[in-house]
């Protein structure tokens, strides 16, 4: 496993009604052939579904409860909880997400929320 220095950027736009916020980072990005695969083990969805699935209905698939590609459970990673608050926050506050990622680049995560 690299320990090298890696980069995570964060960026705050706002117009008159909708505010966003830009999370990237240049990791190894995610693996959506590896978080299809958990989920079709888990019965979250079946092949049949992936063939019709976009990139980011892919993606979305991290915040399924009990989801996670970790090798091994750590203090910090493999347990698959927490991404499914995260996305009931994000719903509950009609916020919006999107996720860009490329293996070997990095992933993006883009926040937009509405003013109150």
């Amino acid at each position: 496993m690299n320990k090298g220095i890696g980069r995570i950027r964060f960026e705050y736009h706002k117009d008159n009604s909708t505010r966003t916020v830009i999370i990237s980072d240049d990791g190894r990005g995610i693996d959506t052939d590896a978080l299809v695969e958990k989920c079709i083990q888990k019965g979250i969805v079946s092949s049949e579904m992936v063939a019709d699935m976009t990139q980011q209905e892919k993606l979305m698939l991290m915040f399924h409860s009990g989801i996670s590609t970790a090798e091994s459970v750590t203090d910090i990673s493999g347990r698959g909880i927490g991404m499914n608050v995260v996305m009931e926050n994000i719903k509950s506050r009609n916020e919006n997400l999107n996720i860009e990622s490329c293996i070997g680049k990095g992933t993006t995560f883009v926040l937009k929320f509405p003013v109150k």
